[in-house]
């Protein structure tokens, strides 16, 4: 078992989002996901599981605070029992799901939320028009044997609904 607990993340800071992150993406409108083919094979000997946290994490101009992962590693696959991101708002975002190794890796998660404040997650530039707590589900699927093919797999819906919503500048 491993545990890791941080006071903060900041992932502008590694070029995972922000500025940088957001030009590149940008600059680049053909995207190609990788097609290489991803084998899980070696996960069915390891039995194992993470627990990280940490008290903020940073991305572009949105912080969660707190946030958990918790997640398996064994014969079954990659099991995410919980990755919860936490908003000062009082909102969240909870996942879980599974990735299994087979005759083709099939992914399956959750994705709920309650009381997120989305003007706090949509572009700035919406931002200062609405003022929503929004809640919701989400369950995707995919399969296949490459990130490429899991992208082009993936199905599933999405369910949402807000209360007190405010849409603001509107005549």
């Amino acid at each position: 078992e491993i545990r890791l607990k941080g006071s903060s993340l900041d992932l502008d800071a590694l070029g995972i989002c922000g500025t940088k992150a957001v030009v590149n993406n940008r600059r680049n409108t053909e995207h190609q996901w990788p097609d290489g083919i991803i084998d899980l094979t070696g996960l069915k000997n390891i039995d194992s599981s993470l627990h990280l946290s940490w008290d903020e994490v940073k991305c572009d101009r949105f912080a969660f605070e707190p946030v958990v992962v918790r997640m398996r590693v064994n014969h079954e696959g990659i099991l995410i029992d919980e990755v919860k991101l936490s908003q000062s708002s009082g909102g969240y975002i909870t996942t879980k799901g599974k990735i299994e190794d087979g005759e083709t890796i099939l992914g399956k998660f959750q994705v709920r939320w309650s009381d997120l404040a989305l003007e706090q997650v949509v572009a700035e530039s919406a931002a200062r028009f609405i003022e929503m707590p929004l809640s919701g589900t989400s369950d995707i699927s995919f399969s296949g044997k490459s990130i490429k093919q899991w992208v082009n797999s993936t199905d599933g819906h999405i369910r949402f609904v807000t209360k007190k919503g405010t849409i603001k500048g509107m005549d």
